[in-house]
């Protein structure tokens, strides 16, 4: 599966990384609205000597997306020497000994080829405002495993948002591990859609969708994939009590669906509107995969 962010949303979760690694108040952020920002997201005040400049792509083929980080990395460095007496001003008394690139994607040894390139000029440059070991690293939000954490734990940021892929062979496959979970669908189905066929291809591909998303939260992102599964711990309990009670029909597979998204969206902010939508609607065919979402006979 492959995670999309878009450029501002990925600044924004970069600059909230910043923050927490270099709290409580050793980073400054760089505003981009007078002037530009002088090929830096900001710069740190804490002695460490960091310069971030994160960057976004939606290039997904390594080669399109190595050129793409490439040429952002030589245009942002290139700033710098244009702009070296504002930047040098800008910077005070706080030189430069890393400037960090940080991307969604690294996977390509000639972009850490093409920043010993740059990194050599800028030296050459003799610019003021570097230090003597001056040095370009490329990063991700791996390399901010702890601050990723403790960003979640406050739900300040949205993450990435995990493209919409699903194969006929994941489908396949899902029919075939889970025979009578699919069957039991079926029966539920054919209680209340005029085309049970045609909805039971929309739920499962709604199913594999969601288990991409859930899987990508299990790996990376463990707090949130955790608080998503007690929200839908707590609508189950209810969607349960509803059923016990004959207060199931038709239309409460709208009813569910609309008050899963609005739960997951209020209680989950980092999800963000289109993933808790996608989230509530795997939600919907897992459970008439299940026992909790079912309906009388006579439907």
């Amino acid at each position: 599966m492959r995670v999309e962010w878009s450029g501002e949303d990925w600044q924004a979760y970069c600059e909230l990384l910043f923050q927490e690694r270099h709290a409580p108040a050793g980073y400054q952020r760089v505003p981009d609205t007078h002037g530009g920002d002088l090929g830096l997201e900001g710069y740190t005040v804490d002695g460490s000597g960091c310069g971030y400049q994160c960057f976004a792509t939606e290039k997904s083929d390594v080669k399109a997306r190595y050129e793409a980080q490439r040429d952002k990395m030589t245009a942002e460095l290139t700033k710098m020497v244009r702009k070296k007496e504002e930047l040098a001003r800008l910077l005070g008394e706080h030189p430069l000994e890393r400037w960090i690139f940080v991307v969604p994607v690294f996977d390509s040894k000639e972009l850490v080829a093409h920043a010993r390139k740059k990194e050599r000029e800028l030296r050459e440059e003799g610019l003021s405002f570097l230090s003597s070991d001056f040095a370009i690293v490329i990063q991700t939000e791996d390399d901010f495993e702890v601050e990723k954490v403790r960003v979640e734990d406050r739900g300040a940021a949205r993450i990435g948002v995990v493209t919409e892929i699903v194969t006929p062979e994941a489908l396949e496959q899902l029919e075939r591990e889970k025979p009578e979970q699919v069957q039991t669908m079926d029966r539920k189905l054919a209680k209340i859609a005029p085309d049970p066929e045609s909805l039971r291809a929309k739920m499962l591909r709604f199913a594999a969708d969601g288990g991409n998303i859930q899987e990508h939260l299990r790996r990376n992102h463990p707090q949130t994939g955790e608080q998503v599964a007690r929200e839908l711990a707590i609508e189950r309990k209810n969607v349960s009590v509803e059923k016990d009670l004959g207060g199931l029909h038709q239309g409460s597979v709208i009813e569910v669906r609309e008050r899963l998204e609005t739960r997951l969206k209020e209680e989950v902010g980092v999800l963000g509107a289109e993933q808790s939508s996608r989230l509530a609607h795997a939600t919907i065919a897992r459970w008439l995969m299940e026992c909790p979402l079912d309906f009388p006979e006579d439907q």
